[in-house]
């Protein structure tokens, strides 16, 4: 792969259309969920996809061990496609509990195919080019996102809310074939033994760079849970129409992207003079900077603050810089390992801010 202007476009294309259909996704599933049961209801839908995100990683993990991950990507795709039809028609006829199969599936679809995405990028590109294109995928996927939150933020008065989630199946569509495209175009990479799922606890068990990735994951992800469930739950009392809600959460969605699009253009600057160490100890830092306004000043505004401070800088520098950090390991580890901390590790620690969550609840109404 001389020039790698092939692998570029079709990596940055699929990193767009995931991320404009979960832009698309998430403000409407997220208000369903609230309209139909209350806050109260994100405290068990976290623990849900806890559990359903431990499943998801074993079938991912033995696909992963057997098939080349642009099979395992585009398959992928194809699962996801089936679980909304069916989902969209459950709630459509009413039946209970389809405001959570549908939370549930978005939180663990966009996960599984943004890793994939990732997965790919890491087999094919050199480190050379990784420092920069990392940051460009990132900014093409942030915009795909401002694309979807925008079509939510137009649409969900015009359709309704619900409706709005059939826009996602041809974006859907689009991303099965353009992720073969740049399948193809990386040299569809495949696995060099077949390890499966006992595989994934050996690599944990003997690479210690993986546990510390688990053990950063999971600490880092705790604190965005929290502060998402502080988020809506401030937001429901704020913005109790199902409609106006959607819109709102649209709008700082959008705000979340645009912060993230201008620390992504900037992150292979700041990872060059400051380092990646000085990066990953510097975000957790300003994320308690809002915290703490939060804490003096606690309003919608500065829960919204708090929120776009942390997702935006997740999003970009954090990204950015961990991805890099999986650079020079095995193939194995930048899969199946991976698999174990970026699918589990971000999904599970929502089962240990859930568990947190029912403690507190015990004696403040939460």
């Amino acid at each position: 792969m001389e020039h790698q202007w092939a692998p570029l476009f079709w990596v940055a294309a699929l990193a767009y259309l995931i991320l404009a259909s979960y832009g698309l996704a998430r403000s409407p599933i997220d208000s369903l969920l609230l309209d139909d049961y209350g806050k109260g209801a994100l405290k068990y839908a976290y623990g849900a996809v806890a559990v359903c995100v431990t499943l998801v990683v074993a079938v991912y993990s033995r696909s992963a061990a057997r098939r080349p991950i642009g099979t395992v990507l585009v398959l992928s795709v194809v699962c996801s496609v089936m679980f909304l039809i069916a989902l969209l028609l459950l709630r459509g006829a009413g039946v209970p509990g389809s405001s959570y199969a549908l939370y549930i599936w978005k939180d663990v679809y966009v996960v599984v195919l943004v890793e994939l995405v990732w997965t790919l990028a890491n087999s094919a590109f050199k480190q050379n080019t990784a420092a920069w294109a990392y940051g460009f995928f990132c900014v093409v996927g942030t915009l795909g996102d401002m694309s979807g939150s925008f079509l939510a933020q137009s649409l969900a008065h015009k359709l309704g809310t619900a409706q709005l989630l059939w826009i996602i199946l041809p974006i859907l569509a689009a991303t099965a074939y353009v992720g073969r495209r740049a399948a193809q175009a990386c040299g569809w990479p495949a696995p060099k033994s077949d390890s499966g799922l006992g595989g994934v606890l050996d690599i944990v068990m003997h690479s210690r760079a993986i546990r510390l990735m688990l053990a950063l994951v999971v600490v880092i992800q705790i604190s965005t849970t929290l502060i998402d469930y502080n988020f809506r739950a401030t937001a429901l009392n704020a913005y109790p129409l199902l409609d106006d809600r959607t819109v709102i959460f649209g709008r700082v969605d959008m705000a979340i992207s645009i912060a993230s699009l201008s620390l992504q253009a900037l992150s292979g600057v700041l990872a060059a003079i400051l380092g990646i160490r000085i990066l990953v100890i510097l975000l957790p830092i300003l994320v308690g900077v809002a915290a703490i306004y939060y804490a003096i000043h606690p309003a919608f505004v500065s829960a919204a603050i708090l929120k776009v401070v942390n997702k935006s800088l997740d999003y970009s520098l954090f990204r950015t810089s961990k991805e890099l950090l999986y650079r020079p390991l095995s193939y194995e580890e930048k899969t199946q390992g991976k698999a174990a901390v970026d699918l589990f590790g971000y999904r599970v620690a929502k089962g240990g801010a859930t568990a947190l969550l029912v403690a507190l609840s015990g004696s403040v109404a939460l």
